[in-house]
């Protein structure tokens, strides 16, 4: 039988698939790649804002590049909610 410290160890560090995509108005002339991350269950959108606005960045207007927002099937993602809220929230 597995020990409880092991379980609890797996949902603290597990780690969530995530894809982010590019709204089509904001793509310029070159098609934009999905980025795809795993993120930890225990953290916040806003800490991986970096990594994805520089990804979008070579395929976005300058001027977008400042302003980001995250969103679910057109539903906008709260950014002070935790990673594992927002995906319990997204399978509802």
């Amino acid at each position: 039988m597995t020990d409880d410290k092991d379980v609890l160890r797996d949902v603290w560090f597990g780690r969530i698939p995530t894809c982010f995509t590019l709204y089509q108005d904001e793509i310029t002339e070159r098609e934009a790649e999905p980025y795809y991350l795993l993120l930890p269950r225990v953290s916040y959108l806003t800490l991986v804002t970096d990594k994805v606005k520089k990804h979008f960045q070579k395929v976005m207007r300058q001027e977008d590049i400042s302003e980001i927002w995250f969103e679910y099937e057109g539903t906008p993602l709260k950014w002070f909610w935790g990673v594992n809220f927002l995906c319990m929230m997204s399978l509802s």
